[in-house]
């Protein structure tokens, strides 16, 4: 929508507000949502969106200009607290928004588009940020935002900008730095509960989320025997406990036998990608052993095996420490020093997955014993519900083109959704489609032929390397000794 014409020898006065209220007021008190059919209704809440976006930039655009005047003196304590007195905000979200218009001065090209209404406060923060520790990055991660506005994906890609721009910093010494801040608050909220608050190392909370994870199924599980639903936040708090109390009882959560090892899954890339590394359960690729007399002290058998899922870029491990723009994280906690993924490979099983950025092309392994490739290289890709703008975590695996139909359980008929979603599709005529790059989705009641998708980019978790520079040799699918498994083609 293009923005109205403004020079500066036409200022605004603020006089000139008074008209601008008198329109706002009169307009919502006009305004009656039952009389309006369902896509007028849809299109004047987008349109109002815009509006929100302008006005909340034009009040963000005075703000600091007060601060600066110190007119709030009669107002409030300070800058931030005033702000937020005016829009029923905490502090903290005040002080973040004049500290983003403050940065949208060396982000020129954000700052117009933060004014001309095309994106909001919390994605000119996101971009901002990002752009302070890599300016380069300022131009692609304004565009996503402009085209999707969903401000999970746009904070998700500014997130990695960061990690990026810092990740020349020692390994070791970030480590110790978030040592040194853990922490761990238990409290009561207002209605009663307990709350806790806790901060932790990735690869401390590593060893401990995959017990909580394995829990949590293992009551889904027993829940849907049971006929009951509850919400994933509840079955999580149950797990949570769970877990502690089986480390107390010191007998009740253990890892894997001996024989059926945690897995570490190296996924390497065919051209434009660099070897990742993954880890699956047991090798039946179970993320849980439910036991055969349910029916304990909680109606659940305690004894749970576990997996720890990794993702390093093989260019890291190979060099022993994550360069700007490499991979070495636990997906869902965060990134991690490759030296202690390293002290993970002389007990691990290893797997190689090889992918074009997009999609796991072939598979391998160091084991005699071939593990569920498929299932593991459609988890390695798609970490959360493929459904656009849909963030839930992926609980159900879904034939794209239904199963009945083609007998297909390749990677490129497979995904992974979320309950709701996969109920949709399965039932409510919700459609999902992809083509080289892209998810594309048309929910229930829209016709594909008529209506534009949803889309979403594939295996947008995947860094992209050239292999013709790697440092040394790199161990690929093939190197091992003879007996290893060939590669296995996944499509």
């Amino acid at each position: 929508m293009p923005s109205a014409p403004h020079t500066a020898s036409d200022p605004v006065e603020p006089a000139d507000l008074a008209v601008l209220e008198h329109l706002g007021e009169s307009w919502c008190e006009r305004l009656e949502p039952a009389v309006l059919a369902g896509s007028d209704a849809a299109g004047m809440a987008e349109r109002l969106a815009f509006l929100v976006r302008r006005l909340q930039a034009a009040q963000l655009t005075l703000a600091p200009r007060a601060a600066d005047c110190n007119a709030y003196a009669a107002r409030a304590t300070s800058a931030a607290d005033w702000l937020a007195h005016q829009n029923g905000i905490s502090i903290a979200q005040a002080k973040r928004a004049l500290d983003t218009t403050r940065r949208l001065e060396t982000c020129p090209d954000t700052k117009d588009a933060f004014l001309a209404g095309e994106i909001s406060a919390d994605e000119a923060e996101a971009v901002t940020d990002a752009a302070k520790a890599d300016p380069r990055s300022e131009q692609r991660l304004l565009d996503g935002a402009r085209a999707r506005h969903d401000i999970r994906e746009t904070r998700q890609a500014a997130d990695k900008v960061r990690r990026a721009a810092n990740s020349a910093e020692d390994e070791q010494a970030r480590h110790a730095r978030l040592h040194h801040t853990r922490g761990l608050r238990i409290g009561e909220s207002a209605d009663g509960h307990v709350e806790i608050r806790g901060r932790f190392t990735p690869a401390a909370f590593a060893t401990v989320k995959p017990v909580i994870d394995a829990h949590m199924r293992l009551r889904v599980e027993q829940a849907r025997r049971d006929g009951t639903r509850d919400g994933w936040d509840g079955y999580r708090a149950d797990a949570f406990l769970a877990a502690i109390a089986a480390g107390g009882s010191g007998a009740t959560t253990t890892r894997p036998a001996a024989k059926h090892p945690p897995a570490a899954t190296a996924t390497a890339t065919a051209h434009t990608e660099a070897p990742t590394a993954d880890t699956e359960a047991d090798n039946e690729g179970r993320l849980f052993v439910p036991g055969d007399d349910i029916g304990s002290a909680d109606g659940l058998d305690p004894k749970v095996n576990w997996n720890l899922v990794v993702l390093v870029d093989g260019i890291a491990l190979k060099r022993g420490y994550a360069a700007p723009g490499e991979t070495c994280e636990i997906p869902g906690i965060g990134p991690i020093p490759v030296a202690w993924i390293e002290t993970l490979l002389p007990h691990v099983h290893t797997e190689m997955l090889i992918h074009d950025s997009v999609d796991i092309r072939a598979y391998a392994t160091n084991t005699r014993h071939r593990t569920r490739p498929v299932e593991l290289a459609v988890r390695v890709r798609d970490r959360d519900c493929v459904i656009p703008r849909c963030h839930r975590d992926p609980t159900e695996f879904d034939h794209r083109v239904p199963f009945a139909d083609t007998h297909d359980t390749s990677v490129a008929n497979g995904n992974r959704v979320c309950t709701p979603d996969h109920r949709d599709k399965t039932h409510h005529g919700s459609t999902l489609d992809r083509d080289d790059t892209h998810w594309r989705c048309w929910p229930p009641g829209t016709d594909p032929t008529a209506t534009p998708p949803m889309t979403a980019p594939i295996g947008q978790h995947l860094t992209t390397w050239n292999l013709d520079h790697l440092p040394g040799h790199l161990p690929l699918p093939g190197d091992g000794p003879a007996d290893d498994p060939p590669s296995l083609d996944l499509n």
